[in-house]
C-alpha cells in the first residue's frame, strides 16, 4: 500500500489544539500530526516575553511567553503578511500570512530538517508544493487540506517513483509505479493499491 507518510495530518487535532501546544516532532505520521495541531494564532492579547502587549499592527519581531518568537508584518494582534516564526521545538515557518494564520507562500521546517516549501491556505497545505522527509523520500504535486491530492510525483529513497493521481493522501486514479529494477505498473489505483486495469511491464 502507498499510505499517507508524514506530510498528512490530523484534522480534529489541527481544530482542537492552538498554536502554543507543545507538539512531540517525530519521524513518520507524527511530524505533521504535531504541525497542524497549532495552526492557530495568538489573539490580540498576547503578550512578549515582558508581558506587555503586543502592538496591534505594522510591523513587530517579539518573543512570546510561551519560548516562541516571531518576526514579521503584524496587525490587531496577529502574523498579517510576511513574517518569520520559530517555535519552542525548533520548528520554523517563514512565509507569508493572513489574519494570523500561513496563507500563501512559505516554507515550513520540522525540528527533523523535514520541510515542505510551497502554497498555505488558512493554515493548510493547499496548492501545490513539495516535501521533502528527514527519511529521504519526496513528493512534489497539489496538495488539500494537509494531504497530497491531485496530480503529483513521489520519489523514495530507494530509487521507486510514482507519478499520477492522488486523493486524500493516497494514490488513485492513473498512475504509473516504477521499481529501481527497471520494472513497472501503468494503469489504475484504488486507496493506495494497483487495482483496475493496467500494464505491468517487467
Amino acid at each position: 500500500d502507498l499510505d499517507d507518510d508524514e506530510a498528512s495530518t490530523s484534522t480534529r487535532a489541527r481544530r482542537s489544539h492552538s498554536l502554543t501546544t507543545a507538539g512531540v516532532m517525530d519521524e513518520a505520521g507524527a511530524l505533521a500530526t504535531a504541525l497542524w495541531a497549532r495552526t492557530g494564532i495568538a489573539s490580540s492579547n498576547a503578550t512578549d516575553s515582558t508581558g506587555s502587549r503586543e502592538r496591534r499592527s505594522g510591523a513587530t519581531r517579539r518573543r512570546l511567553t510561551n519560548g516562541d518568537a516571531y518576526e514579521g508584518g503584524w496587525e490587531k494582534g496577529r502574523p498579517h503578511g510576511h513574517g518569520r516564526y520559530q517555535w519552542v521545538d525548533g520548528s520554523k515557518y517563514e512565509g507569508q500570512w493572513l489574519n494570523g494564520r500561513k496563507h500563501g507562500v512559505g516554507k515550513y521546517i520540522w525540528p527533523s530538517k523535514a520541510y515542505y516549501d510551497g502554497e498555505w491556505q488558512e493554515g493548510s497545505m493547499q496548492g501545490f508544493g513539495r516535501f521533502f522527509s528527514a527519511d529521504g523520500n519526496s513528493y512534489v504535486g497539489s496538495w488539500h487540506r494537509d494531504q497530497k491530492n491531485g496530480i503529483g510525483i513521489k520519489r523514495y529513497k530507494n530509487g521507486d517513483v510514482y507519478e499520477g493521481l492522488w486523493l486524500a493522501g493516497r494514490p488513485e486514479g492513473p498512475g504509473m509505479y516504477r521499481w529501481t529494477d527497471g520494472s513497472e505498473y501503468n494503469g489504475e489505483w484504488v486507496a493506495g493499491r494497483m487495482h483496475g486495469r493496467g500494464t505491468f511491464v517487467w
